[in-house]
């Protein structure tokens, strides 16, 4: 099936970008469709709330997720950095953690869920100095973590 020529970009339509050679005219619409496919889901992510595993309360809004810690990691359990959570205690629990290769000290306390109190992750009360970003597979794959932003555990479907 052909996409027809008036929902082609007008760029391709008049031709002012060539296509590469390596790439058929054939092709545009299957490339049109995986793009119009990725950027549905990108939809999609901004519109998810994060929640409690268990009981399901909201925890966190979109706007204030910052990023995946540890995107390389194929655990079904995710460790997501926010700015800001909601519905949430922090427990008087705080621990001591040594980042990678031990060069900088972090002090977190328990976050658990409002409505059934289970643990959902962690604040950041202290760090002692910028963290360098963890290397996992020869790439630094995590922002800058400062205090006052928490790290919520959220089960994904893989």
């Amino acid at each position: 099936m052909e996409m027809p020529e008036a929902d082609l970009p007008p760029e391709i339509r008049e031709n002012r970008h060539p296509l590469p050679p390596e790439i058929q005219e054939s092709d545009i619409e299957e490339i049109y469709n995986a793009i119009e496919y990725i950027l549905d889901q990108d939809q999609e992510v901004l519109a998810q709330m994060f929640t409690c595993t268990n009981c399901h309360t909201d925890l966190a809004s979109p706007n204030d997720f910052i990023e995946d810690i540890y995107p390389l990691d194929d655990s079904p359990v995710r460790s997501l950095l926010f700015n800001n959570v909601r519905n949430v205690n922090f427990g008087g629990v705080q621990d001591r953690v040594s980042t990678h290769l031990h060069q900088t000290e972090v002090v977190v306390s328990h976050i658990h869920c409002n409505s059934c109190q289970s643990f959902v992750g962690w604040k950041i009360v202290r760090t002692d100095g910028t963290l360098p970003p963890i290397q996992v597979h020869g790439y630094g794959v995590h922002p800058v973590i400062r205090a006052g932003q928490a790290v919520l555990l959220v089960m994904t479907d893989g």
